[in-house]
């Protein structure tokens, strides 16, 4: 019996970068070249993005930045002073048209320092210097409050991020994984991203992983409070390097190809469709998804990915002006 093959490939062009000199490159990649024809089979699309390596920008995008501090009691000595030397660092590096809030909490949360300029570094530093260590871990309520701060500069034209550090389990108010992530998808819809750093042994790392997975931010482990302020910089020199924020990922299989879901990622089909968000990619940052579909062999089309993200485009100087730009591939089978 004679096998006729369909061969998988990408439309004319698109099997190299697309859009060259754009910030955002797109590329689908099927796992394999060729399918039976008129006979159903699984595939798995990759999905690549990257952002362009090497592209100079003239003025680095705002940040309107919220550090949550765990003030515990199993904070006190070298945790909590490490923790407070890392965020004055932190304050040293900011610029004055970026906005920082500073939010801690044990058995509550409290604004330590407003959502506000940073013009007075001084000051914002005797703020970080002044907490002490007491309590339970009302971690829930801290990331609240801190996005809370960020909605009062909320702007498609700042980097939106909340730093939340603790060393130990939320104890006061929603304290599971589910309750967290669920936190984390609404902050991400609204432009608000997460990033945890986790202390010593005792945290909850499924909580604090689960939070920043949902918000589309960073994750971070640290057994050595020596190193903590070597992460506060790691992550600041990230935020300092966006290309491109608010990137929105729109998926389409045709009638005839049954979308059967992304690999590692929750997000579900609706009539065919799909949308992915993702806060933003980093200068050379290379990320993808991964599309399982179940194709019949006699359609041609796969997918569709439409992607829209806003580029920095420096025109001003104290803020910047979001250029949306688009990019669209197909699949083809």
């Amino acid at each position: 019996m004679k096998l006729k093959l369909l061969t998988i490939g990408l439309a004319a062009g698109l099997a190299a970068n697309l859009f060259a000199g754009e910030t955002l490159q797109l590329k689908l990649v099927p796992e394999r070249g060729c399918v039976v024809k008129n006979s159903p089979q699984e595939i798995v699309m990759k999905i690549d993005l990257s952002a362009v390596a090497g592209k100079q920008k003239a003025r680095r995008t705002p940040l309107n930045l919220a550090v949550v501090l765990d003030k515990s009691g199993s904070m006190t000595g070298a945790k909590l002073e490490k923790t407070k030397q890392a965020a004055m660092q932190l304050v040293d590096r900011l610029a004055p048209n970026d906005i920082l809030s500073l939010v801690v909490f044990s058995d509550h949360a409290e604004v330590l320092v407003s959502a506000q300029k940073v013009e007075d570094k001084d000051a914002l530093k005797e703020k970080i210097q002044s907490i002490r260590a007491d309590g339970s871990t009302a971690l829930y309520s801290g990331v609240k409050m801190g996005a809370g701060q960020i909605e009062e500069y909320l702007s498609n034209k700042r980097i939106n991020r909340v730093i939340l550090l603790s060393d130990g389990l939320a104890n006061v108010g929603p304290s599971s994984p589910r309750d967290l992530r669920q936190l984390g998808g609404r902050l991400s819809e609204r432009g608000i991203s997460v990033t945890t750093i986790g202390v010593g042994d005792d945290y909850n790392e499924d909580l604090m992983a689960a939070l920043a997975e949902a918000s589309d931010a960073n994750y971070y482990y640290v057994k050595d409070t020596e190193k903590l302020p070597e992460i506060f910089a790691k992550e600041l020199g990230e935020m300092l390097a966006v290309a491109a924020r608010d990137v929105r990922i729109e998926i389409i299989c045709p009638d005839g190809v049954k979308p059967l879901g992304f690999i590692g990622r929750a997000e579900k089909f609706e009539s065919q469709k799909a949308n992915v968000n993702l806060s933003q990619f980093t200068t050379g940052q290379n990320r993808y998804l991964l599309l399982r579909c179940l194709v019949n062999g006699n359609k041609p089309e796969v997918a569709r990915v439409k992607v829209n993200y806003t580029e920095a485009s420096y025109t001003c100087r104290s803020e910047i002006e979001g250029k949306r730009r688009s990019e669209t591939a197909c699949a083809y089978a």
